[in-house]
């Protein structure tokens, strides 16, 4: 194990790997960053349903309340969420908060005198 260390890598070349005999690197710590799980939420608060509207809509000009930020007596924590989902609701929210969608160009007045067309469909 005695000796010079290996020289540094050229640049833009990473990390050098490991010496010899070294193996492999030990694995990351608690599993990485991929299991670790949401902080249980306070106050038996569920988590929230994810409702996906069929058409996009505005963004909504506020910020999400973090649960740390919440107590006990708050309306967020007291309210049944499933009290006051309606089809009826959601319908006009979606409505009045749907983005808007590429109005057609009107098409310019018709000229007075001018008549129609016939003849071009088949069926005259």
């Amino acid at each position: 194990m005695g000796g010079p260390p290996p020289p540094p890598p050229f640049p833009g070349m990473g990390i050098p790997p490991p010496p010899p005999g070294m193996g492999m690197p030990p694995p990351p710590l608690m599993g990485g960053w991929a299991n670790m799980a949401p902080p249980p939420l306070p106050f038996g608060l569920q988590p929230k349903k994810e409702y996906k509207p069929e058409v996009q809509l505005k963004r909504a000009n506020w910020s999400k309340i973090g649960s740390e930020d919440l107590s006990e007596n708050s309306f967020w924590t007291k309210a049944k969420e499933g009290r006051f989902e309606n089809n009826e609701l959601f319908a006009k929210l979606t409505l009045a908060f749907s983005s808007q969608t590429k109005k057609l160009k009107a098409l310019p007045p018709r000229r007075p005198g001018l008549r129609p067309i016939t003849g071009c469909s088949g069926t005259d």
